[in-house]
């Protein structure tokens, strides 16, 4: 989903006209990375979610990160979509 996510990413810079330091990053594989770490951190809490009894964390994380790659994959998919997900609550949040 990262490597998808970040080129989303880099057509919504273009069409903005806009720098990847003007949204926080270096470039894409800086952005990919922090997707990456993003990933990474929410297995991780999601495992101390169903070690602490919150049974709607199981493969939650994997199951949004699919979710999201189709959505990325579709046609339908606009930059101000792409813009409104919220990458701070937990997949088994949400």
């Amino acid at each position: 989903m990262c490597k998808v996510a970040a080129d989303m990413q880099e057509s919504c810079i273009s069409e903005w006209t806009a720098q990847w330091t003007d949204i926080g990053y270096t470039g894409k594989s800086d952005y990919k990375h922090a997707c990456e770490t993003w990933a990474w951190e929410m297995h991780l809490l999601e495992g101390d979610a169903q070690k602490a009894g919150n049974q709607s964390a199981s493969d939650a994380t994997e199951e949004i990160c699919l979710e999201r790659l189709e959505w990325l994959q579709s046609e339908s998919l606009d930059c101000d979509a792409w813009q409104s997900i919220d990458w701070n609550g937990t997949p088994w949040n949400q």
